[in-house]
């Protein structure tokens, strides 16, 4: 069994989430403790001062919820206590993940079948990505697939897009100081800063299937009406007015542009993967203005 700490997210109130992740991790020979998640109806002025709102616009043409700031301070916190501690890795949970019983038989030998230079790796999701399981062994292209040992037709695969959820994801000591900087300030929901991989940089993997599901608990997220309202409320703010335009022009020039070009690099690359683009010429035309314009964009931002 590995050493690697399991750290839950949870809130003080939330005691049936605790009492459901206890339920299901007691006698599993986890090392798992309970991490003191951040109420986003209790936020205090020091916390209110990491949030970015009009940073928060730009990019999602919104301000966060009350509880969407919570849950990112929750994981930016779970990562300061990372480097405070010295911990190299930990696998960071919130308290509705259910965890199938594949993931009991392949967390123990996790060392043996994890990727070399991981980052992180999602438990959760699988990657957004054109390319199947039957396609890539049809056809034998794609993203590389590691096979994990002990469960036969689970894989671990590279992400190459995006991952929208921080449901559950192990995640070293270098990939969350490399998170806290670039987002000092939060601007994005946890689940959007962890998933934007051609941004962060970091070599991250998902499980393919997921080894962990998230439940079906009332949501501490989305639950009541707009949290927006409440903090306007709470901080004396006019009602805001949602903007005219659609979201992606308020996002960054670069943003937009690098989103174009992913997108079209991995059509090249389905294509491909169908046959029906029989020069692979097309494939590295796309990938190469992909991987162009992330740098600008990282450079010029």
């Amino acid at each position: 069994m590995n050493d690697i700490p399991v750290v839950i997210l949870n809130m003080e109130r939330s005691r049936h989430r605790r009492a459901f992740m206890t339920r299901q991790l007691k006698g599993r020979g986890l090392d798992y403790r309970f991490f003191p998640a951040i109420d986003g109806y209790a936020l205090m002025p020091k916390q209110k001062a990491l949030y970015d709102e009009p940073l928060a616009i730009q990019w999602s043409g919104r301000p966060l919820r009350l509880t969407e700031m919570g849950t990112a301070l929750s994981h930016k916190s779970a990562y300061e206590w990372m480097i405070k501690e010295g911990i190299q890795r930990a696998l960071v949970c919130e308290d509705d993940s259910y965890f199938k019983a594949e993931f009991y038989i392949a967390w123990p030998s996790i060392e043996e079948w994890l990727p070399v230079g991981w980052g992180m790796v999602n438990f959760a999701v699988t990657a957004f990505d054109p390319f199947s399981l039957s396609a890539y062994q049809a056809h034998r292209r794609g993203p590389k697939l590691y096979p994990i040992a002990a469960l036969p037709d689970y894989y671990v695969l590279r992400c190459v897009n995006h991952t929208i959820t921080a449901t559950c994801y192990l995640i070293t000591l270098s990939a969350a100081e490399r998170l806290l900087a670039l987002a000092p300030k939060i601007h994005l929901p946890a689940d959007e800063l962890i998933g934007l991989v051609h941004s962060h940089r970091i070599p991250t993997y998902t499980t393919l299937p997921p080894l962990v599901q998230l439940t079906e608990l009332a949501s501490t997220i989305n639950e009541g009406r707009a949290n927006r309202e409440v903090k306007q409320r709470l901080e004396g703010k006019p009602s805001y007015t949602p903007p005219a335009r659609p979201l992606m022009h308020h996002r960054p020039i670069g943003y937009r542009v690098q989103r174009i070009f992913i997108y079209l690099s991995l059509a090249f690359r389905y294509a491909a993967t169908r046959r029906e683009i029989p020069h692979r010429l097309f494939l590295f035309v796309g990938d190469a203005y992909c991987h162009l314009v992330s740098k600008l964009y990282s450079w010029f931002r």
